[in-house]
């Protein structure tokens, strides 16, 4: 058997691999030759001394590692081709035996022992291709040198040379049998046929060493199976005989049962690692016959060329049951599958929901039953169009709903939640929460999916809680504004008295004029805000200013500030710019999170509020010194009657309106808590 170092020629398009395999065949002592493609490869000038080449299939550029097997077949005959490939098919592995490659090796590699494991057995089988041929060609030289004495050779040298060039012409004929049982007699029939024998057989083993196939050949009675010896032990050796060793085996001499010694030469068959596959054992040599080191090679040499086709229908038989077992795999996977598919479809069709898949181009793919239940469109209408095209046939007509759907077709963000206002095809007006993916592969779309629920009762739910809840928050402003109102009303009644019973004139009677003035005002001003907080919630979106509606706010709660022995601390930006939105339902967000954060503070404290620009939003902090929150408490805040006030105070409804207010104006709320050291709300608008 050759041994190290070998050559081996490595081309893949992957530079991480190349490497990992380049470093792992220098460390067991291989010399490298790496490409990156098969035009390099073809251009590198240590190809033709390549012993083995492990190609990958799939190469960049114009050549593959098909078309690379038969370009260094050219430049070097005797390499032994293993592909490669992390997906291959089965058209790619048919292609490869047609092609005589020696192995395939699939990425990502379970392990790199077998990757030089198999192309050592590669190598040793081109340069076992190698020493046949120059051992051939030393034998043609031989004999032209010998062919002045043909006439003084014995007829020993003439079967031999018969011998010979049989063993040689059945070595080329091995890989042409496609049925282990028949190379297996073939091989038997030739060895006999050879000359030197009358008499041979072969026995394979399984793993545990017992026979796994038999055959046998007799000149006299023809060739057979032995089937009966499956499962027996392979006993080559038989106690009570005489052996010696003649080249790679053994000639084993037993009494004479008949007058004359039984002599059995027993050659062992070996994989490359040195494992032995069986044994040939070949008795009754002809008259003249002496086993030596140099009768016994050509035998040998043929049982390596056989033992590499054995393997060979081991791998292929391996292969068969593999792929066997792969198309039930798949025959299994394609029913889940179609299950899976009748289920889907059931449960995408019982849902209320539409649900909508476009391609990779945002055309609409499909549709489900509850487009054309809830909306009252033939859904096959739609189908194949652009997804941004059914929206703006069938949405409302208002800045608001084109800037949403613009937000659902953006493929800046691959999740988006919007709201927009259908028509139904009866002329029914409905608000639709759509919540959009887009799927990619790498930074490609190749898809996208969404769903759109009906919320229009819940809009009107919504409108109902904010309603009540802004008369809720009226009866906790009610003293404090009784309060305000009749501070300054009290001014104006005592002036009055005094101008009615004292005749005031002059400059007196102008100051009582403008403390009763100021007192009205004050009056209309505190009337004012309070009107504010009670608009309808359709009130159209403005330009607003979130530091005046502040100003509003903290002027209905003076007297509850007071109350709590509170201190308000502001610090505003002047340059706030204002934000779209209603101002009678930012005021509510603004009162809501002032009561809070009073009613957490009980034995009084500081409040600090501020606002500014953070990166295109418009945001406003409320910092309180209060009692702070658990992150229990923290986690369940804005779900609706979720209150934990003491004693049960509170409806539980303000921060669940509050969220979903700012969310109807594209906002958000944020909240930071350590309990026992306060709290800090922050409301992000966009500008």
């Amino acid at each position: 058997m050759s041994k190290l170092p070998y050559t081996v020629l490595i081309v893949d398009d992957e530079a991480h691999v190349r490497e990992l395999l380049e470093s792992y065949f220098a460390e067991h002592g291989w010399h490298c030759v790496v490409a990156g493609s098969g035009e390099e490869a073809l251009a590198l000038p240590n190809v033709p001394i390549c012993d083995a080449a492990l190609l990958d299939i799939h190469l960049a550029g114009r050549l593959s590692g098909h078309d690379l097997v038969s370009r260094v077949k050219e430049i070097a005959p005797d390499c032994a081709i293993l592909l490669m490939s992390g997906k291959a098919d089965m058209e790619d592995l048919l292609k490869g035996f047609d092609e005589q490659v020696f192995a395939f090796l699939r990425k990502p590699f379970s392990a790199l022992g077998e990757v030089v494991h198999d192309a050592t057995r590669g190598a040793e089988s081109a340069r076992l291709k190698s020493e046949n041929r120059e051992y051939l060609k030393r034998l043609e030289a031989r004999n032209l040198s010998l062919e002045d004495a043909v006439a003084q050779r014995t007829d020993e040298a003439e079967r031999s040379r018969r011998a010979l060039s049989q063993l040689f012409s059945v070595s080329s004929q091995l890989g042409r049998i496609e049925s282990l049982d028949e190379l297996l007699v073939f091989l038997c029939k030739s060895i006999v046929e050879a000359g030197w024998f009358e008499r041979a057989a072969v026995v394979l083993g399984d793993k545990r060493y017992r026979i796994s196939h038999a055959a046998e050949h007799d000149s006299l009675s023809g060739t057979r199976l032995l089937s009966d010896l499956r499962g027996e032990p392979m006993m080559p050796l038989q106690p009570e005989t005489t052996r010696r060793v003649v080249g790679g085996g053994i000639e084993q001499v037993s009494p004479p049962s008949s007058g004359e010694l039984h002599r059995l030469l027993i050659l062992p068959i070996e994989r490359y690692d040195g494992s032995v596959l069986g044994f040939l054992s070949a008795d009754r040599p002809v008259a003249g016959y002496s086993a030596s080191n140099q009768t016994t090679e050509p035998i040998e040499l043929l049982l390596r060329h056989a033992a590499m086709q054995i393997e060979s229908h081991e791998y292929r038989r391996e292969l068969k049951q593999r792929t066997d077992e792969l198309e039930v795999r798949v025959t299994e996977r394609t029913a889940e599958l179609r299950q899976s598919q009748e289920r889907f479809s059931r449960l995408v069709n019982l849902t209320t929901d539409v649900v909508y898949i476009t391609d990779n181009a945002g055309r609409i793919a499909y549709l489900n039953e509850a487009f054309s239940r809830e909306l009252g469109y033939s859904r096959e209408n739609f189908t194949g169009i652009p997804i941004e095209k059914l929206l703006f046939e069938i949405a409302s007509e208002s800045a608001e709903n084109k800037q949403e759907i613009e937000r659902l077709l953006s493929t800046q963000k691959d999740h988006a939640l919007c709201h927009v206002e259908l028509f139904t095809r009866s002329g029914d007006k409905r608000l639709y929460e759509v919540n959009r993916s887009w799927i990619r592969q790498g930074d490609s779309i190749v898809a996208g999916q969404g769903i759109a629920r009906d919320m229009t009762e819940q809009r009107h739910l919504t409108q109902r809680l904010i309603s009540s809840e802004r008369l809720a928050a009226t009866g906790r402003l009610a003293s404090g504004i009784a309060h305000e109102i009749n501070n300054p009303l009290q001014a104006i009644a005592s002036h009055i008295s005094a101008m009615r019973e004292k005749g005031v004139r002059g400059e007196k009677f102008s100051d009582s004029v403008e403390i009763v003035s100021e007192a009205l005002e004050r009056i209309r001003s505190i009337l004012r805000s309070l009107l504010d907080m009670h608009r309808v919630q359709s009130a159209p979106r403005v330009a607003v200013n979130l530091n005046e509606a502040l100003q509003r706010v903290l002027t209905l709660l003076t007297q509850q500030i007071r109350e709590a022995a509170v201190e308000v601390e502001l610090q505003l930006d002047k340059d706030l710019p204002p934000v779209p939105a209603a101002a009678s339902e930012m005021q509510q967000v603004m009162l809501n999170l002032i009561v809070n954060a009073l009613d957490a503070m009980p034995g009084g404290g500081k409040l600090a509020i501020q606002s500014r620009v953070i990166e295109n939003r418009a945001e406003i902090l409320f910092t309180d010194t209060g009692v702070g929150m658990s992150a229990d408490v923290q986690a369940k805040i804005f779900e609706p009657f979720a209150s934990f006030k003491a004693q049960g105070g509170g409806t539980g409804l303000g921060l669940f309106i509050v969220r979903n207010i700012l969310a109807a104006h594209g906002g958000e709320i944020e909240v930071k808590s350590k309990q026992g050291e306060g709290s800090e709300f922050i409301i992000k608008m966009p500008m």
